[in-house]
């Protein structure tokens, strides 16, 4: 069975912000013009520090690591693995709906199959 998980480092216009996740792939799920689907991006990395110094996340995620291959699971199936977004600054709070939206309907109204926003059509 896989694990589908690492340690990953997300380097933005302001910082650089650590997180060990699952599933890293959904942020490129649906993503808008900046490559990526900033809400996900903001839910998998938003309780992180943002480190001004490459050298101060990669010690952190060194930590989250070890922590990591030490518990209960002990597994980190792809490491430490490096994000590059320089292009995008890190959104201060969690972005509305994305700017693609799988829409779907179940009960007449028109919504955001990913977070459950009504859409206006």
């Amino acid at each position: 069975m896989s694990a589908d998980n690492g340690i990953y480092i997300l380097h933005t216009k302001d910082g650089y912000r650590v997180t060990h996740a699952q599933a890293i792939e959904n942020i490129e799920w649906q993503p808008d013009e900046s490559g990526f689907n900033l809400r996900t991006l903001y839910n998998y990395f938003r309780d992180s520090v943002c480190y001004k110094s490459k050298k101060e996340a990669s010690d952190r995620a060194v930590e989250l690591y070890e922590e990591e291959i030490s518990g209960p699971c002990g597994i980190v199936e792809y490491g430490i693995s490096f994000i590059e977004a320089t292009h995008i600054e890190f959104p201060s709070e969690q972005p509305s709906c994305c700017k693609n939206p799988l829409r779907t309907s179940t009960d007449g109204q028109v919504q955001c199959y990913n977070c459950g926003e009504y859409l206006d059509e």
